[in-house]
């Protein structure tokens, strides 16, 4: 497993997150504060630069699909495909929505209920139309749209053109022709990614905790919260260590491991 380690990359982003996260607790109201006015910035600011996105990226996949590049195949005109239709669906399922959907596929339509900004002398059934519009945004298409040219540029990179399983793969200019500009943009990518799954996971930790103090098993509190974000960890960590075959579709062993590491926390990106 650990030869898959890249360790200028890992250890970089290792110290980056740590020094972060450290920074945060010892500044945890100051930080609170800027986070806060840094998401009302970028949600007041780019809010529609985030939906025009979402539209583009639907209508660059259909493009894809159904134009001339749909024919090609990844992995090359012989591959054939590793697992069946169906085991794809539940894998890309799970791993696509997950514990997000179950939190937000109901407190969602309800936030947006409660603080839509726009028309608030409409209808309650008109604000909740577009409340329910949100929701989808997020939540229907457009999201797998945005996932599937990740997924293409991955398969296309990897699969296709024999290159390294990572982001720094699919981008071809100037700075990826250095060392440096390379591992920048792996560190990034690894950040993002940690951070992504960070607030999925405490937010379920969260449910979970919730969940669990209402049937009077154990109590509301940050101790409990803390061991099941570990609990959930080790199960994912087993998961991905054992495969994609014998973990996260339990068959046989998994023949390509840089693909399921990668796709949980991005750490597993080969050599330069």
């Amino acid at each position: 497993m650990f030869k898959y380690i890249a360790p200028r990359r890992f250890f970089t982003s290792l110290l980056l997150i740590v020094f972060f996260v450290s920074w945060t607790l010892a500044n945890l109201g100051y930080a609170t504060e800027i986070f806060n006015t840094a998401q009302t910035e970028i949600s007041n600011s780019l809010g529609w630069l985030v939906i025009l996105a979402a539209n583009v990226f639907v209508i660059f996949v259909l493009y894809l699909g159904f134009g001339k590049f749909g024919a090609i195949k990844l992995g090359g005109q012989n591959a054939e495909p590793e697992f069946g239709f169906g085991s794809w669906i539940a894998m890309l399922f799970s791993a696509g929505l997950g514990i997000g959907l179950l939190f937000y596929g109901v407190a969602e339509p309800i936030i947006h209920l409660e603080s839509f900004p726009l028309n608030s002398e409409a209808s309650f059934a008109a604000k909740a139309q577009k409340s329910m519009n949100l929701t989808f945004l997020h939540w229907g298409i457009h999201g797998w749209a945005v996932y599937a040219v990740v997924g293409l540029c991955f398969g296309i990179s990897a699969y296709n053109l024999n290159k390294p399983f990572r982001i720094s793969s699919m981008i071809d200019n100037s700075m990826t022709q250095q060392s440096l500009g390379r591992i920048s943009i792996d560190v990034l990518a690894i950040i993002a990614t940690i951070f992504g799954v960070a607030t999925s996971l405490g937010l379920g930790a969260t449910q979970i905790n919730s969940g669990l103090n209402y049937l009077g098993i154990i109590e509301q509190s940050f101790f409990n919260k803390v061991w099941i974000i570990a609990l959930i960890t080790l199960l994912g960590l087993i998961s991905v260590v054992l495969g994609l075959r014998a973990g996260i579709k339990k068959t046989l062993r998994a023949q390509h491991p840089p693909l399921h590491y990668f796709a949980v926390n991005n750490l597993y990106l080969g050599a330069n």
